[in-house]
Order: C-alpha cells, then structure tokens, then sequence
C-alpha cells in the first residue's frame, strides 16, 4: 500500500470518527433536553404559584437558544470536517486552482524524496 494511499485512508478513518463525534454530540443533546425537561417538572414543583409561570417561561427561552445554538454549531462542525477533508484530498476546487497540493500529492513526493527520485508534483514555493 502507498504512501499516498494510506494517507487516503487514514484521512477518511479520521473523517469518519469525526462524523461519529457528531452523532455522540447529538446523543448529549437529547441528554441534555431530558435534563432541562426533569429541571422545568421539579422547578414547576418547588416554585411558587406566582413565580412558576416566569421561570417556566425563562427556561424554556434557554432550552430554545441553547438547543438552536447547538444545531448550529453541529452543523458548522460537520460543514467544516468535509470542507477540511476536501482540501486534503484535492477535491476542494479552490485549492486545486490555487495550485495546492493535497495529502495523497504530498506524501507521493516525501516517497520520491526517500527514494531519490525526482518529485512527481510540482511544489509552488509562492
């Protein structure tokens, strides 16, 4: 197996566990919205009559934010992970048309390095 290859590989094995990461975030998640609901049942318990309605109210604007802050922030995780994947692989256009050369490209030529060849890809040094 290649260099380049197992760079491949390794990049999508770590690319998967990020993605695993998430679904673990998102289990926490639920974990946490039974928290909050187990927290409003004992708040609507112990609080006075008068005070309960506003704490419900309170904790429920929490519950909402935090639960749309966490959305976003998986989303913009996960958005990240492939971006990042992309990029290291060569597939992010950008990078491609700026010249960039990709993990599998880099590796290829720390390989031709180690074997005194010449370098397969072409290194920008701009």
């Amino acid at each position: 197996m290649s260099d380049s290859s197992r760079d491949i590989a390794a990049l999508k094995k770590y690319t998967r566990e990020a993605h695993e990461t998430i679904q673990d975030l998102k289990s926490v998640v639920r974990e946490a919205r039974q928290v909050v609901i187990e927290i409003q049942k004992a708040a609507a318990v112990s609080v006075d009559e008068r005070l309960q309605p506003i704490l419900i109210a309170q904790i429920n604007a929490i519950q909402e934010a935090t639960l749309v802050a966490i959305a976003e922030s998986e989303g913009r995780i996960e958005g990240r992970f492939d971006q990042m994947a992309a990029v290291m692989l060569g597939e992010d256009r950008k990078s491609v048309r700026e010249g960039r050369l990709s993990l599998p490209q880099m590796a290829e030529n720390i390989g031709a390095l180690r074997r005194g060849e010449e370098l397969p890809h072409d290194i920008d040094a701009t």
